[in-house]
């Protein structure tokens, strides 16, 4: 039996899941109020398996709505944790460039970067540099995903995440097995054996970055995602 106390402003969706087993799902609408919550798991997990997450939808007042209908777009109004990952997932493996923001003595610094992702996780090669030492220091990251925006085309066709997240970094020939089994996710392979670089590639001890969601907040108002985030328990 897992329980627990949640307080809340928004419409929630919470569900209870393990990332690495397939047991069933339990979820649960939740409607401004304090309440206990109890969930019966059928399989057994350890605590570092289990991943709590909950859903929070901004809801429109009603001069909002009537807005975004005269401009023909339907806010979502309910979304299950599972929806909105895979949505998010799918979002992220079909782009590969993001910026990651880091801060160290209250001076923050903004790198884009190429990335890959195994889900929710993405993962960042890099020789090095300042913000290197910055997660070293801070892990606690934040960064942006998004698509190009033609305003002068449609003013609301804005689409991006914003992520915040926990880094950890180590180098490659510290774990090699850890290093390759993150390297089966990378996506250039193909491009760096084509251009003749792939053995060079394997000669450099760079750093991985692996970065795990707390709070994901993703807009596309043409498909009725205005703010919504997942927040991990």
């Amino acid at each position: 039996m897992m329980c627990a106390t949640v307080k809340y402003k928004y419409m929630y969706f919470l569900t209870y899941h393990s990332r690495n087993r397939g047991q069933e799902k339990r979820s649960l609408y939740l409607f401004g109020e304090t309440i206990n919550l109890c969930a019966d798991i059928k399989e057994p997990f350890s605590q570092e398996e289990a991943t709590v997450a909950k859903m929070i939808i901004p809801t429109a007042n009603p001069k909002e709505k009537a807005m975004f209908e005269r401009l023909n777009i339907r806010l979502v109004e309910s979304l299950t944790v599972e929806e909105f990952e895979k949505i998010v997932s799918e979002y992220l493996t079909t782009h590969n460039v993001l910026n990651l923001a880091t801060c160290r003595n209250n001076e923050p610094r903004c790198t884009t970067l190429e990335y890959f992702n195994n889900g929710l996780t993405v993962y960042i090669f890099s020789e090095g540099g300042g913000k290197i030492l910055n997660i070293k220091e801070n892990n606690l990251v934040s960064f942006t995903v998004n698509d190009p925006y033609h305003p002068e085309k449609d003013f609301f066709s804005a689409v991006g995440l914003q992520v915040w997240g926990r880094a950890s970094i180590f180098k490659r020939f510290d774990d090699p097995q850890r290093a390759e089994e993150i390297r089966k996710y990378f996506r250039s392979e193909e491009a760096l054996k084509k251009q003749g670089l792939s053995e060079m590639a394997k000669q450099v001890n760079y750093n991985i970055i692996t970065i795990e969601p707390i709070k994901i907040r993703y807009l596309d108002l043409r498909k009725g995602f205005r703010n919504v985030m997942w927040q991990k328990e």
